[in-house]
């Protein structure tokens, strides 16, 4: 693995980890019975960073990387959006 490619990985994880750390707390002061719609939706952004994380880490092409990760973050924005006007 070429430097570029570490680094393109750094410059991916450490953002979707932040992202995981920062919800996964947040998801421990919602009530999940009172609250569902705001818990699946923050619990189903969840799942779809530890997937682009598996994503970053175990897939070799970096073109279409840049893409992805852009789409990923746009997801969890409008997730954050909708949970927001909820």
């Amino acid at each position: 693995m070429t430097t570029v490619q570490r680094d393109m990985r750094t410059l991916a994880a450490v953002p979707l980890s932040v992202y995981l750390v920062a919800v996964g707390i947040s998801l421990w002061f919602f009530n999940p019975i009172s609250q569902q719609n705001q818990f699946a939706a923050l619990f189903a952004s969840e799942l779809f960073t530890i997937a682009m994380l598996f994503y970053v880490y175990l897939h070799e092409d970096f073109d279409r990387l840049a893409a992805l990760w852009f789409g990923a973050w746009w997801f969890s924005i409008c997730v954050m959006l909708s949970l927001a006007f909820l």
